[in-house]
């Protein structure tokens, strides 16, 4: 059973880092298109990562203060 729950916890984290990766990439595509100007993919990818990171850290306090 401990194995199972170890397995769980994985697939879980595994499945939101795929997701967190995801939400990334499409917030990149929105800023790219919105700024309308040539900006390099590595810093697009990392603004789209620092966006998800804050908002779902914003999204937690808000849910906890209610």
């Amino acid at each position: 059973m401990a194995i199972l729950g170890v397995l769980l916890a994985v697939l879980l984290a595994i499945t939101g880092l795929l997701f967190l990766v995801l939400q990334s990439w499409l917030a990149d595509t929105v800023v790219r298109r919105v700024v309308g100007v040539p900006i390099g993919w590595p810093r697009s990818i990392v603004v789209g990562f620092v966006m998800s990171v804050a908002m779902g850290l914003t999204v937690q306090y808000l849910f906890r203060a209610c």
